[in-house]
């Protein structure tokens, strides 16, 4: 499989010279770890444990989403805490940051891992990443990439890594989750170059699916359910949006990870071509927002203007000190004027 064009070989044989020359090594990636940053996060894992390193995998606010531990040694991912982790990253020889497009995404590991001497590299695809890519000292950043498991991919296969079964079901969770199941406009022939290599190595799609979007607990339907109740049109149609308050959480005994894939559902309303979730956290005073799009409406630019990022399409951001109508009333406004 080559490269793709946006790197030289180079690049990626400085990455991984750098790699074999380092013993100690911490993963992380950012807060509510997706399918990708999970994904991809487990595959390097998976290839450096097998090459022997000494490699932890510490993420700042949460350990890894019930929907994917089906992936073997999820469990081996951990919530930082700094009187215990610290150290850790101080004394590592590289810190591999996965998935991150902006590193206050990494919320309290940021300060430390930046005063950290060990080495950082990036491997990432979303368009904002530039400040990040800044401050790595390697960089893998391919903004064409549908998910940073291809990027993944292409280093383990130049790097010449034998990609068992269960790499290659980390690194379809991947691209299958941040692709949107291969419908997503950005799809490309290469995404399926990679993942056609994928199900030569072993990956049952079938398998994949069913334990993403086929397990689920009676509790999390019905706040689904809930959830889609509340959903309202705006804009003659072409804005949707979707809010959870925190009072279906408690009716439903359920969490803020039980939303997942909530986010895609409103661009299913016909004549949307804006989607958003809005989500009600229990335990602050903060709102999660999810923003979609369809055609070539750029909600990235919504998301970055509140602290936020993501891609063109599909971004993401979190307002403090602000109810679900009033978070309503001004991104009313900000899609009205991107419309």
């Amino acid at each position: 499989m080559n490269p793709n064009n946006f790197f030289s070989n180079t690049v990626f044989s400085d990455v991984i010279n750098f790699l074999r020359g380092s013993e100690k090594i911490i993963i992380t990636t950012h807060i509510n770890p997706d399918g990708d940053a999970i994904g991809s996060s487990m595959a390097l894992y998976y290839a450096l444990i097998d090459k022997e390193k000494n490699v932890d995998i510490i993420i700042s606010d949460s350990k890894c989403p019930d929907v994917f531990s089906f992936l073997p040694q999820t469990q081996k991912i951990i919530k930082y805490k700094s009187d215990i982790h610290k150290e850790k990253l101080y004394s590592a020889d590289a810190i591999v940051i996965v998935d991150v497009n902006d590193l206050s995404r990494l919320k309290n590991m940021e300060k430390p891992i930046k005063q950290s001497p060990a080495k950082k590299v990036l491997i990432d695809h979303h368009i904002n990443s530039a400040n990040s890519a800044n401050f790595a000292d390697y960089s893998l950043s391919d903004t064409s990439a549908i998910a940073t498991g291809e990027i993944v991919f292409t280093l383990l296969e130049l790097a010449k890594i034998k990609i068992n079964k269960k790499i290659a079901d980390a690194l379809y969770c991947a691209i299958y989750t941040d692709s949107g199941g291969f419908r997503f406009a950005n799809t490309s022939p290469k995404t399926h170059r990679i993942v056609a290599s994928l199900l030569e190595y072993g990956t049952r799609p079938d398998e994949i699916y069913e334990k993403i979007y086929n397990t689920n607990s009676l509790t999390k339907m019905h706040l689904q359910g809930l959830a889609i109740a509340n959903m309202k049109s705006y804009l003659d149609g072409q804005l949707t949006i979707i809010s959870v308050p925190k009072e279906i959480f408690r009716k439903t005994c359920t969490t803020n990870e039980d939303t997942e894939n909530l986010s895609q559902v409103p661009l299913a309303v016909k004549g949307t071509k804006v989607g958003i979730l809005i989500i009600e956290y229990e335990e602050k005073l903060e709102l999660r927002v999810s923003l979609r799009s369809k055609g070539e409406v750029n909600v990235q630019q919504i998301a970055l203007k509140y602290g936020g990022g993501g891609h063109l399409k599909a971004a993401g951001c979190k307002l403090q000190n602000m109810t679900i109508k009033e978070a309503k009333q001004m991104l009313l406004k900000e899609v009205k004027n991107i419309l």
